[in-house]
C-alpha cells in the first residue's frame, strides 16, 4: 500500500519572527519606548529587522504567500527607516566661513593605557577635540602621547568614572562651563574662529549621556530632552552655527534621540552617506554593532566629510570626526 505524502509543516517559526517584529515595529510607530529592552532593539534597528528580509524571501520561495505578504511588509518598514542614513544630502548653499575639524573619542575610564588612541587623535590633526569618560589619569596619558599639541584652549572636567569630558581647541573658547544635563555633566563652549582677519563662532556641546540600560532609561530620556530643549532654546537667542557631539547611548531609531534631531540639528555622517558605520561593540572580541557616536550640526554648517576613527585603541568606542565649515556668523538676538 503506497504512504500518503506528507503535509508540508506550517511556518511556525516564521510566522513568530514575523509577529515579534511587527510588534516592534508597531511599538515604535506608536511611540512607545518605555522598556529598555525595547530602547536597545530600537538602536539596533539597521539589525534587528534583517531577519524579516530572510523569511519574505524564503516563505516566497516556497509558495506561502501570507507569510511573505506580512514580513515583506515589515521588510519595507525595515528600508523606509534605514535608508536615510546612507543618501547622501545635498550641501548647504550659502556665504562659507571658517573651516574646521572636528574629532570626538570616548576613551572608555577603565582602560589603563591611552596612548595608542592619543597618537591617533594625534594623527587626524583636529582642530577642536571633544573628549567623553575623560579620567586624570587619562588626560595625563593623552598630553603625552600629543593628543593635545596645538589646541592651546581647553575646558576640561577629568573626573573618576565614566562621565568626566574636555573640549579642547585651536581657537579660543568663550562661555565654557561644565553643565549638569538632567543628573549627568556634560560640558559645552563657544569657539571663536578668526580666519583671514575675520571671525566666526561655533557653540559646541560635549555629550554623554546615560546608558537607557541597566536602570538608566529615564534619566537617558530625560537628559535627550533637556539637550534638545536647551539647544533650540540657545538657537532662538543667539542663532550661531551649533555642534552637538559625543556618545549619545543612541541611535536614529531611538525616539528621544530623534527629538534631538528635530531641533534643528543633521547628523553629519548621516549628510555625507556613512550611517551604517558602527563605532561601539560591546565586548573586545566582539564587531562593532551600532553607531552610538554621533557629530550634530546646524543647518548653518556644511559638512564636507566625515568619517570613522580606524580603530579602538583600548576603547570600546571608535573616535568619529568630521570636516566642516560654517556658512556665517550668527548675531545674538536682542532679550
Amino acid at each position: 500500500m503506497a504512504s500518503s505524502p506528507s503535509k508540508p509543516r506550517p511556518p511556525v517559526g516564521g510566522w513568530a519572527t514575523t509577529a515579534a517584529l511587527a510588534g516592534l515595529a508597531g511599538a515604535r510607530l506608536a511611540g512607545i519606548e518605555r522598556r529598555p529592552s525595547v530602547a536597545g532593539l530600537n538602536a539596533a534597528t539597521p539589525l534587528a529587522y534583517l531577519p524579516a528580509h530572510v523569511v519574505a524571501a524564503r516563505a516566497l520561495a516556497r509558495g506561502q504567500r501570507r507569510l511573505a505578504a506580512a514580513a515583506a511588509a515589515v521588510g519595507a518598514l525595515h528600508l523606509a527607516w534605514v535608508l536615510p542614513e546612507v543618501l547622501p544630502r545635498r550641501r548647504p548653499s550659502g556665504p562659507e566661513g571658517p573651516a574646521l575639524r572636528l574629532v570626538s573619542a570616548n576613551l572608555q575610564f577603565s582602560t589603563r593605557d591611552w596612548s595608542g588612541l592619543g597618537r591617533e587623535l594625534a594623527g587626524l590633526a583636529p582642530d577642536l577635540l571633544l573628549v567623553q569618560e575623560l579620567s586624570p589619569a587619562a588626560e595625563v596619558c593623552l598630553r603625552a602621547a600629543g593628543a593635545f599639541e596645538g589646541l592651546d584652549f581647553s575646558h576640561t572636567d577629568p573626573r573618576p568614572g565614566s562621565f568626566g569630558s574636555g573640549i579642547w581647541s585651536r581657537h579660543p573658547l568663550e562661555a565654557a562651563e561644565t553643565w549638569d544635563v538632567a543628573g549627568g555633566p556634560m560640558t559645552r563652549a563657544t569657539v571663536k574662529l578668526g580666519v583671514n582677519g575675520g571671525a566666526g563662532h561655533l557653540r559646541v556641546y560635549n555629550v554623554h549621556t546615560r546608558s537607557p540600560l541597566l536602570g538608566g532609561l529615564p534619566r537617558w530620556e530625560a537628559q535627550l530632552r533637556l539637550l534638545a530643549t536647551e539647544v533650540a532654546a540657545e538657537r532662538a537667542r543667539w542663532p550661531v552655527p551649533t555642534v552637538v557631539a559625543g556618545d549619545f547611548n543612541a541611535t536614529r531609531h531611538n525616539r528621544p534621540f530623534r527629538r534631538l534631531l528635530a531641533a534643528g540639528l543633521i547628523d553629519a555622517h548621516e549628510a555625507r552617506g556613512r550611517g551604517w558605520v558602527p563605532t561601539w561593540r560591546p565586548r573586545p572580541h566582539l564587531p562593532a554593532l551600532l553607531r552610538l557616536d554621533h557629530i550634530l550640526v546646524s543647518g548653518d554648517v556644511a559638512v564636507d566629510d566625515a568619517w570613522v576613527g580606524s580603530g579602538f585603541r583600548r576603547s570600546d568606542h571608535r573616535p568619529v570626526a568630521t570636516d566642516l565649515t560654517l556658512l556665517g556668523p550668527g548675531e545674538p538676538v536682542a532679550s
